[in-house]
């Protein structure tokens, strides 16, 4: 045991997953897969976090375990990339790893699949252990570099009797299919896009302000949106209940009353891009810099720019013809209500912006079939915060949300992190409704 007197040194490992880990003795592991929900063709992250618990440095192997076959018996469906990774780890020192992962496109989806990491250590002398502590001083920028970490959901299950062999579960969706491919190019960025925007604003900033934003209220938007919402996600296959119809409504009615409030609170970093409304009001930049605007507004004044408009009559446009590039606002809306309430790592921005696309994409070409998942994760479950962060929850449609969600984690393929996500939604959903439910 070490002296009493002994050095703190800082507890890395124990910041990140809030002190949970796996105990060797000389090293400590912890490891997550990152995306925790990925979709089939794509690549994924074991994320593997090491600390060495002695004073004596450390060499260190880690060798990626993958599925060996997939949810139909399909082999070689998961391929490690890259060798073993070989590091030297120093005193107390706390290291970060990735090790890539790439699943083939027919790769089965399903709820229960585990990545693994065998971990072999090898004192460079006799180990002795040392004192870690959560109260050691950690220097400012090093807690800004753990905070990326946090929101991992790090496992700490080991993987047999012998060695050490660490394991964290993953979730996998359909691939996405899109439509065939062909030779093009895109521009990627011109100062145009921003004169255009500033262009559009001069000239129909006004008629937006005037004409649609005091027809963005739950009252007005609630049926077109409903409909519409009932008719795409009913063309991809999946069989929409009322009560799921209900709250991906409140959603994206959510996102367009934000665009109508003259000063709306901000929930959380970023949401100014859908103050609408505001930015009107004040005015926008004319020095050819950025403006901030959703895609549904995007995409309005492009087409009103194509069709000079006697009037305008919004709530048809964000309906019909702008409902998909609406949807793609909330379901951005919906992944950060989610970390309102929820602490489960849904993947960086990156990720959360390519899962929308994919997901507005599958029913813009009505398909692959949607899966519970895909209408869940934001959707849904932010449809529910959404609606209680405005007023009171209708109790009627929780409890049948409520009932769906059993049933599907109960007898469905649902991840551990989606089912552990839907629990904190509707803990936080009958806290929110308070003596209305039963």
């Amino acid at each position: 045991m070490p002296e009493p007197t002994a050095p703190l040194y800082p507890d890395i490992l124990g910041l990140i997953t809030g002190g949970d880990r796996l105990d060797a003795g000389v090293v400590q592991v912890a490891l997550a897969v990152r995306p925790r929900v990925a979709r089939a063709g794509r690549t994924l992250e074991a994320v593997l976090l090491l600390q060495n618990a002695t004073h004596t440095s450390m060499d260190i192997t880690a060798r990626l375990i993958v599925p060996e076959q997939d949810a139909q018996g399909k082999p070689e469906r998961f391929v490690a990339s890259g060798e073993p990774l070989a590091a030297t780890l120093r005193p107390a020192e706390a290291i970060c790893a990735t090790l890539p992962v790439s699943v083939l496109p027919d790769a089965a989806p399903a709820g229960a699949y585990t990545l693994a990491v065998a971990v072999q250590a090898e004192p460079s002398g006799t180990p002795e252990p040392i004192v870690l502590s959560a109260s050691a001083y950690v220097p400012p920028e090093t807690i800004t570099r753990l905070s990326e970490f946090k929101s991992l959901a790090f496992s700490t299950a080991r993987r047999g009797l012998f060695g050490l062999v660490v394991e964290a579960p993953f979730s996998l969706l359909p691939p996405y299919t899109g439509a065939a491919l062909a030779a093009e190019y895109i521009s990627l960025w011109s100062p145009d896009e921003y004169a255009g925007a500033q262009q559009a604003l001069d000239r129909y900033g006004e008629l937006v302000r005037h004409q649609l934003l005091p027809q963005l209220d739950l009252a007005t938007l609630f049926a077109p949106l409903y409909q519409a919402t009932e008719t795409a996600v009913g063309a991809a296959d999946y069989p929409l209940q009322p009560a799921e119809t209900y709250f991906i409504t409140r959603l994206l009615v959510a996102v367009l009353e934000l665009a109508a409030a003259p000063e709306p609170a901000s929930a959380y970093p970023g949401q100014e891009i859908y103050h609408v409304g505001a930015l009107l009001a004040r005015g926008w930049p004319t020095d050819g810099s950025p403006i901030p605007l959703p895609h549904w507004c995007r995409a309005l004044l492009d087409r009103l720019a194509q069709d000079e408009p006697s009037g305008l009559n919004g709530v048809y446009l964000l309906a019909g013809p702008l409902y998909h590039e609406l949807l793609r606002d909330a379901i951005a809306h919906g992944f950060h209500l989610l970390r309102l309430v929820a602490p489960q790592e849904l993947g960086s921005a990156d990720d959360q912006r390519a899962y929308g696309g994919q997901l507005v994409e599958m029913l813009r070409q009505h398909g692959p079939a949607l899966q519970f998942v895909d209408v869940y994760l934001p959707l849904v479950l932010a449809g529910i915060i959404a609606a209680g962060r405005s007023g009171p929850i209708a109790p009627d449609h929780l409890q049948a949300v409520e009932a769906i969600c059993q049933h599907q984690t109960q007898f469905g393929e649902v991840d551990s992190l989606v089912a552990g996500l839907i629990r904190d939604v509707l803990d936080w959903a009958r806290a929110a409704a308070g003596d209305q439910l039963p």
